[in-house]
């Protein structure tokens, strides 16, 4: 790992004086779209975003959390440390949302449920193949960091992306068949139809045990 993987941070007693967003009434906040500009150290020309340096896309390292559209920071500018588990070295920090803020996600993928599932199938498993190529063209990227984070080998990091992005694969291939299936009724002159629906957002707490 070159020395670009080290975080300026680590040179600093107080992390917290190294930002990545602005302060806006109050909150911080990340630039439209998750927009950024580089920061570079003028004596040697490395960036000062550590990781981002050993990626070929630097927007995948994001520091913030995506809700209702936008990247947001925790309130305060609250978050916590990621460390990489092979030498300890800081490797970035995590916005450390509030309860308030967990609730304001669920509340934005409820808002967001009505209009997809009001879209047809074919345009729903569009969005998902979008989501399946984006994740295999950023796979060595995404390696990358899962390795930093994780101490994992990087032939084992590919595999759990290419994994992960066959389940997108499939139910980007099954959304375009909401089959219903007719069932044998219990009753005469009857017919009973068995309609598979999404019944709404699922709020979900991933435990992170591997490897």
């Amino acid at each position: 790992m070159r020395d670009s993987a080290i975080l300026a941070r680590a040179e600093l007693d107080d992390m917290r004086l190294l930002r990545g967003f602005s302060y806006i009434g109050g909150k911080w906040v990340a630039g439209e779209d998750g927009a950024s500009f580089a920061v570079g150290d003028p004596a040697n020309g490395q960036h000062l975003g550590d990781v981002r340096a050993e990626l070929d896309d630097m927007r995948l390292l994001r520091g913030f959390s995506y809700i209702g559209g936008k990247w947001v920071a925790g309130e305060d500018g609250a978050s916590f440390a990621v460390s990489d588990p092979a030498n300890g070295q800081h490797l970035g920090d995590v916005a450390a949302l509030t309860a308030r803020q967990s609730g304001s996600a669920v509340e934005a993928a409820e808002a967001s449920f009505a209009p997809w599932a009001q879209m047809l199938p074919q345009d729903r498993s569009a969005i998902l193949r979008s989501w399946f190529e984006l994740i295999i063209a950023a796979k060595e990227d995404l390696a990358r960091i899962m390795v930093l984070e994780q101490g994992k080998p990087l032939s084992e990091a590919r595999g759990e992306i290419d994994y992960a992005a066959s389940f997108i694969d499939y139910y980007a291939e099954e959304a375009k068949r909401p089959n219903i299936e007719g069932v044998t009724s219990h009753l005469p002159d009857a017919e009973m139809e068995l309609w598979l629906e999404p019944v709404g957002v699922v709020a979900l707490i991933t435990p992170w045990n591997f490897p």
